[in-house]
């Protein structure tokens, strides 16, 4: 039995069979290194969450006022550091299993090893081994799917949580009437038109012009630079643009190798959003791949306004079951993908080819 030494690390709870107890041991320390799920939410942003609470909520705090004088013996004032509405969360559970046949499942049950087995149960042995690793990586994908989308269903108000859903002030993601609490104007991340050096200016400018709760400016990544999210189809379309006037925004190969460009005196890093116009199982589209996104993804995960919320790590078991005469693995994931304030580091535009 494997221990738990990371958010997402999948828990294998065995027992089942002597022979098959390593052989799923020895896949889910294979997924648990390729962890490709984990790496593509950490690049779009979010920030792995453990609630104390089941009713737990969260608030899109931004920005902090400066602390009022007092005198040498003056009672301190209690601060405010939250004033803004907050918005909980729905962990969703999410499971599959694989079951051998009852030839299969008699084997285990009085064998060790595969020594003396027929050239069938070795070879349903090899393909179990292949079922575990799939039913492993589709937790994995699921959640890469539902962190694409709480992008790309950010807006319209769907649901009341996870992708889809309002911001703790009641707006769709990404919307023309966000307010500002201390000046009470409004500003907008939604960018008109498709990907050009014009619009691509002109989205990086609502960045700078977006300001916090308390009034101040959102800080800009000047350092780490803009992402900019484009589908695998238009990735070549969105170099050229970026390519265009621009140089790599470092000596050397490592920008060239990250893909980061000094485009008009902003640094911004390319970046696939590998599931933008991909399909899932029941065969909806995962938005259109003419979506694209400018991120101040330093601010975003400093405010940690995409959360991850997890109250378990994936659980796989493989076990007997003497009522169908089976050996079963099966796996349990879940989670929540949802955003808290997000619309101030995220500005969103359709894309379409200039051509």
């Amino acid at each position: 039995m494997t221990t738990v030494k990371s958010f997402d690390e999948i828990t294998f709870n065995g027992g089942g069979s002597d022979l098959m107890d390593p052989m799923i041991t020895k896949v889910v320390d294979q997924i648990n290194l390729e962890r490709k799920g984990a790496k593509v939410k950490e690049a779009l942003g979010f920030v792995d969450t453990r609630p104390l609470s089941s009713k737990e909520t969260y608030s899109s705090v931004n920005g902090v006022n400066e602390l009022p004088a007092i005198l040498e013996n003056g009672t301190k004032e209690e601060i405010e550091v939250s004033v803004w509405p907050e918005k909980g969360y729905k962990i969703v559970e999410y499971g599959g299993k694989i079951t051998s046949s009852f030839l299969f499942w008699e084997w285990l049950k009085k064998s060790q090893t595969l020594k003396g087995a027929s050239d069938d149960l070795k070879a349903e042995f090899v393909n179990q081994a292949k079922k575990s690793k799939k039913l492993m990586q589709a937790a994995d994908k699921g959640m890469e799917y539902e962190c694409t989308k709480v992008y790309t269903l950010g807006f319209d108000i769907t649901s009341a949580y996870w992708p889809g859903s309002a911001t703790p002030k009641g707006q769709p993601l990404f919307s023309n009437s966000h307010t500002i609490f201390a000046t009470g104007w409004t500003f907008s991340n939604l960018q008109t038109g498709p990907l050009s050096s014009t619009t691509l200016k002109e989205a990086i400018q609502k960045h700078i012009d977006i300001r916090l709760e308390n009034g101040d400016r959102v800080d800009q990544p000047r350092t780490e630079g803009y992402t900019l999210y484009v589908s695998a189809d238009n990735e070549m379309a969105a170099r050229e643009i970026l390519n265009n006037g621009s140089k790599f925004a470092a000596a050397g190969t490592t920008s060239a190798t990250e893909n980061v460009f000094m485009f008009e005196g902003s640094r911004v890093k390319l970046e696939v959003m590998e599931k933008l116009g991909s399909y899932d199982k029941d065969g909806n589209m995962i938005w259109t791949k003419d979506m694209w996104f400018v991120v101040n993804k330093p601010a975003l995960k400093m405010a940690e306004a995409l959360k991850f919320i997890r109250l378990y790590s994936p659980i796989v078991k493989q076990y007997m079951n003497n009522e169908t005469d089976q050996s079963i693995v099966d796996i349990r994931n879940g989670f929540a993908a949802d955003h808290y304030g997000a619309e101030y580091f995220i500005v969103w535009s359709e894309w379409t080819s200039s051509s």
